[in-house]
């Protein structure tokens, strides 16, 4: 960063940064896609809630769609598995 702010572009990298919205009735959490993947949505319902995984051509993870405390408890896993493609 102090390169680019010197004068020298460097690129820069963000880890995944999901959108979390904290609500009593339906805890939300959402990583959106790149714009450049043709997504593939799976959608399973859960006791409360869904879990949505978009994947990329090769079968990356590379978003998804949590709501409800259920898949809410398995966010860090799909971060994780979410920033695996990212990084890749």
């Amino acid at each position: 960063m102090v390169a680019t702010l010197t004068g020298s572009p460097t690129p820069v990298s963000y880890p995944v940064m999901p959108v979390m919205v904290k609500t009593p009735a339906a805890p939300v959490c959402v990583v959106v896609p790149p714009e450049n993947v043709e997504p593939r949505w799976q959608v399973a319902k859960t006791a409360d809630g869904i879990e949505a995984g978009c994947y990329d051509n090769a079968g990356q993870l590379v978003g998804f769609a949590l709501v409800g405390n259920t898949a809410m408890a398995s966010r860090s896993e799909w971060i994780k598995a979410c920033g695996q493609a990212k990084a890749a």
